[in-house]
């Protein structure tokens, strides 16, 4: 397992990579990024669906039901599990 921000900072080459889009990649009250380009989604998850192509295993979408505090920018929250296909030709 990998953290995103490791994984996106050096993407391994040759491994099957299986990514999971949480529920918390929509979360208002996560830690304030500096980088924001004010979207309403998490950074990492953002540069996740931006470098990669994300081929779904199974997704589906969950009601935004605060757990915890949480407060959601959207509802229903796309969530799954996708594999973690070439990156994308336009990287920045």
């Amino acid at each position: 397992m990998l953290d995103v921000e490791a994984f996106l900072a050096k993407p391994p080459t040759n491994d099957c990579v299986v990514y999971y889009r949480a529920a918390n990649c929509y979360a208002l009250n996560r830690l304030a990024d500096a980088s924001s380009t004010g979207a309403q989604v998490n950074p990492a998850c953002q540069a996740m669906d931006e470098r990669f192509e994300l081929e779904p295993i199974i997704e589906t979408w969950l009601p935004a039901v605060p757990y915890n505090a949480e407060v959601y920018t959207r509802g229903p929250l796309p969530v799954g599990f996708y594999r973690v296909r070439d990156p994308r030709r336009a990287q920045p």
